[in-house]
């Protein structure tokens, strides 16, 4: 008799790749329902499958608090590569000297390990906008 291996597939893993391929419309509209039954798992599945380009669509007075719970140069940092009207839109919002520095990180010469920390960066945000989003 032999035995047949027993393979775990972890759903979740598979639904959060699956969402990430699906255009924001199509997510949210499947993360409404989800909701519906499991909020908690929604609120887990938005974060973990919602990109930093995402940022562009939601209300920008979540920025707000960006400014002081985020080293400029960081945020300067996660713009790179974001839309010229996003990333003049959310500077425009910033302290003048906060908006310089983040500038001069979006515009400077990096290195590649500099580069390398973007996606770290832009996590970094997120969270922060996450963290705004569920305390209200």
């Amino acid at each position: 008799k032999t035995k047949e291996k027993e393979i775990f597939i972890n759903g979740k893993a598979q639904v959060i790749e699956m969402l990430k391929l699906m255009s924001r419309k199509e997510r949210e509209n499947i993360l409404k329902l989800v909701k519906i039954k499991n909020p908690a798992l929604a609120n887990e599945l938005y974060r973990t499958c919602v990109s930093f380009r995402d940022l562009e669509t939601i209300n920008l007075d979540y920025f707000h608090h960006i400014f002081q719970e985020v080293k400029p140069e960081i945020f300067g940092l996660s713009l790179r590569g974001s839309s010229t009207d996003f990333q003049r839109k959310v500077l425009a919002m910033a302290p003048r000297e906060y908006a310089e520095k983040s500038y001069e990180m979006m515009t400077a010469n990096i290195s590649d390990s500099t580069r390398k920390a973007i996606p770290k960066a832009q996590q970094l945000v997120l969270k922060k906008i996450f963290e705004r989003m569920n305390d209200q």
